[in-house]
Order: C-alpha cells, then sequence, then structure tokens
C-alpha cells in the first residue's frame, strides 16, 4: 500500500517526508502505537494542550466509511 512504502521512504529519508502523519498498521504495530501515544499525550499535559486525536482508517474502507477519531 501506498501508506506502507511511505513508512519505508520515511525511514531513509526522515525529512523530505515529514508532510506524512506518522502511521501506524494495527494490530501488528500496536505495541509502538501505545508507546508513540503515551509519549504525544505526556507531551500534549506537559504543555497543557489538547490531547492529540488520532484517525482510525479500516484498511477495507473506502469512500471515508468506518474512520473515525480517537484520543
Amino acid at each position: 500500500s501506498l501508506t506502507r512504502s511511505l513508512n519505508v521512504m520515511r525511514t531513509l529519508f526522515p525529512e523530505e517526508l515529514d508532510f506524512y502523519p506518522k502511521t501506524w498498521f494495527l494490530p501488528e504495530q500496536n505495541e509502538q502505537f501505545q508507546k508513540d501515544a503515551s509519549s504525544m499525550h505526556d507531551e500534549d499535559r506537559r504543555r497543557k494542550r489538547p490531547l492529540t486525536t488520532f484517525i482510525v482508517k479500516p484498511s477495507d474502507g473506502s469512500q471515508g466509511e468506518g474512520i473515525y477519531l480517537i484520543r
């Protein structure tokens, strides 16, 4: 998929791909997502700003079907 390819390219060229949001594939990357989300939320609390919102998109969805937000 495009997202998997961009994630690989981001490891090779992080500065060139900083326009693309950090992405995790669940459930296989759940542990890394939990660590990253916890770190982001700690930073949000430290800076007294709203918690980061994540967009969840099912791999088999289309035309926005099945997309939802989590904090």
